[in-house]
C-alpha cells in the first residue's frame, strides 16, 4: 500500500507499507507502452527504495541548519551586543543544532575560585521560578573530578550511571538524562564548560554533534578572550585617561595660581608705581613732567597686558561667578577685540556645573573661537550650550573658509588636539567637521554623570537649527 505520494522532478514519491507495516519511503516513475499507432497499452512502474537518499537529505539539512548556527554566533561576536548576551545566543544555539532542551555555561570567577553559571537556556516545563532561582557553582576539584584527563568533549548517555555527576537532583528534577559537555580551554587552562542536557529516554550523541558542541566551545572561548582584552585595554586607558587628568588639573592650578600672582602682586605693584609717578610730576619741571607722562604711558601699557595674560591663564570669574556669566563677558571681549559678533544660545542652565566640565567647556569655546578670529574670515559665529539625556553639548559653529577635517585625523594640530583632548579626558567626545569655503563646526557632549560617553553615529548632530 502507497501513502502519502508526493510528486519531485524524477517521479512521485510515497510511502509503501511492508509485510511488518513498516513504512518505506520509495520513488515511483511510469512509463508508458504505447504500439506503433501511438495507442497505450499499458504502464512499466518503477520502484526505488529512497531511504538512504532522505536520510542522506536530512543529514545534509542538519549540517546546514548547523552551519548557519555557528555563523549566527560568529556574527554575533563580531557585533557589539554585550558578553553575557552573547552566552545566552550560545545557550540558544546548542539547543537547536544538539536537539537539546536545556543548555549551560559556567565560567571560573578568580575571586571565588568557584565555576558559576553565567548564561542558561531551559526549555524544559518547570516552575518558571524554580528555573530563575537555583544556581550553578562547583570547585576545580569537582570540575577536575568530572571531566576526562584530555579535557575533550564528551558525553554521558544516562547521568544516573555516574557517581561523579554534580548536582544529580536538580538533573532529576528537570529530567534530563543524557548529558554533552564540552570544556573552554584557554592557554591549556579549564575557564569553564558548556553543558547540554537532553531529557527523557537516554540519548547517544554522535561524534559529529560533539565536534559542533565544541566548536560552539570554541567561539565561548574567543568570546572570553575578547572581552578579557577589551577590559584590558578599557583599564589602561582609563588609567591612562586619569593621569592626564591629573596633569590638566595641576595645570589649571598652576594657571590659576599665575593668573593670581599677575594680578594680585605684579599688577597691584605697577598700579603702585602710577601713582609714584603721578606724585612726581607734582615736583617736576615741564621737560621731566613730559618724559613722566611717556613712562607712565608705557608702564599703563604693561599693566594693560598684565591684565590680559591674567585673563587668558584663568579668568577668576570662572571660579567665583560660574559658566555662563563667564561665557557672556569672554563673548563681549572676544567681539570688541576682534569684531566678530557672537550669535550665543542656551538651554535653561543650572548655575553652576561641576568644575572640570566648566573649565573645559570654557577653554574649548576659547579655543574655538581664537580659530575663528585666526582663519574663517568671518563677521559672527553661533556658539550653542544644551542640556540631553544628561550630556552638557557645546557647539561652536562658523561659516567661514573651512579646512579639510581629513588632514586634521592625519596631523592633528595643538589647539584643535587640545581641545579633544580636554573632552576625552572628562569622559566626553569632541567631533570637528569641517568643508573648504563651507565652515566649521566643533561639537563637544560632555557627561554629567561621571560615566563617559560611548559615542554612537546618531549622536554627532547640531542643535544650531
Amino acid at each position: 500500500k502507497a501513502r502519502g505520494k508526493s510528486m519531485n522532478e524524477s517521479g512521485i514519491e510515497a510511502l509503501l507499507m511492508s509485510n511488518n507495516s513498516n513504512p518505506i519511503p520509495v520513488e515511483i516513475n511510469f512509463n508508458p507502452i504505447v504500439e506503433q499507432n501511438g495507442n497505450l497499452v499499458g504502464m512499466v512502474l518503477a520502484f526505488q527504495d529512497i531511504t538512504s537518499r532522505r536520510l542522506a537529505m536530512k543529514q545534509i539539512e542538519l549540517q546546514t541548519m548547523r552551519a548557519e548556527a555557528l555563523v549566527k554566533v560568529a556574527e554575533q561576536l563580531n557585533s557589539r551586543i554585550g558578553f553575557r548576551d552573547v552566552l545566552e545566543t550560545v545557550c540558544t544555539v546548542a539547543n537547536q543544532i544538539l536537539n537539546t532542551s536545556a543548555s549551560m555555561i559556567l565560567l571560573y570567577d578568580p575571586k571565588s575560585n568557584l565555576y558559576k553559571d553565567m548564561a542558561r537556556r531551559l526549555e524544559i516545563r518547570s516552575p518558571n521560578a524554580y528555573q530563575d532561582s537555583f544556581r550553578i557553582t562547583f570547585d576545580r576539584d569537582t570540575l577536575r573530578a568530572f571531566l576526562p584527563a584530555d579535557n575533550s568533549t564528551f558525553s554521558i548517555e544516562d547521568v544516573a550511571s555516574r557517581k561523579d555527576v554534580p548536582y544529580k537532583p536538580i538533573l532529576r528534577l528537570l529530567k534530563i538524562r543524557t548529558l554533552a559537555v564540552a570544556p573552554l580551554i584557554r592557554n591549556s587552562d579549564v575557564i569553564g564548560i558548556l553543558v547540554c542536557g537532553s531529557p527523557g529516554s537516554v540519548r547517544s550523541f554522535s561524534q559529529d554533534e560533539l565536534g559542533m558542541l565544541n566548536g560552539l566551545a570554541n567561539h565561548v572561548t574567543i568570546a572570553i578572550s575578547n572581552a578579557s582584552l577589551f577590559e584590558q585595554v578599557r583599564n589602561g586607558r582609563e588609567h591612562q585617561r586619569k593621569l592626564a587628568k591629573g596633569l590638566v588639573d595641576v595645570q589649571e592650578t598652576e594657571r590659576r595660581n599665575i593668573a593670581r600672582e599677575l594680578h594680585d602682586h605684579f599688577g597691584q605693584s605697577l598700579t603702585g608705581l602710577q601713582f609714584m609717578l603721578e606724585s612726581f610730576k607734582n615736583t617736576a619741571s615741564d621737560p621731566q613732567k613730559t618724559k613722566l607722562n611717556e613712562i607712565q604711558k608705557y608702564v599703563g601699557d604693561i599693566i594693560a597686558q598684565v591684565r590680559e595674560m591674567s585673563l587668558n591663564l584663568r579668568p577668576s570669574m570662572l571660579d567665583d561667578a560660574g559658566l555662563l556669566p563667564t561665557l557672556k563677558w569672554h563673548f563681549e571681549r572676544f567681539t570688541s577685540q576682534t569684531g566678530i559678533k557672537v550669535n550665543f544660545k542656551s538651554d535653561e542652565l543650572p548655575a553652576r556645573f561641576p568644575a572640570e566640565i566648566e573649565i573645559t567647556t570654557f577653554r574649548i569655546i576659547q579655543e574655538a573661537l581664537t580659530n575663528v578670529a585666526r582663519y574663517a574670515q568671518v563677521e559672527d559665529v553661533f556658539v550653542g550650550l544644551a542640556l540631553h539625556d544628561n550630556k552638557f553639548w557645546v557647539e561652536v559653529l562658523d561659516k567661514g573658509r573651512g579646512f579639510d577635517a581629513s588632514d586634521f585625523n592625519e596631523k592633528p594640530t595643538t589647539g584643535l588636539g587640545g581641545m579633544r583632548e580636554r573632552a576625552n579626558l572628562v569622559g566626553g567626545y569632541l567631533a570637528i567637521n569641517s568643508y573648504l569655503n563651507q565652515g566649521t563646526q566643533i561639537l563637544a557632549a560632555l557627561p554629567l554623570t561621571g560615566t563617559p560617553i560611548e559615542r554612537r553615529k546618531n549622536d554627532r548632530n547640531s542643535f544650531a537649527g
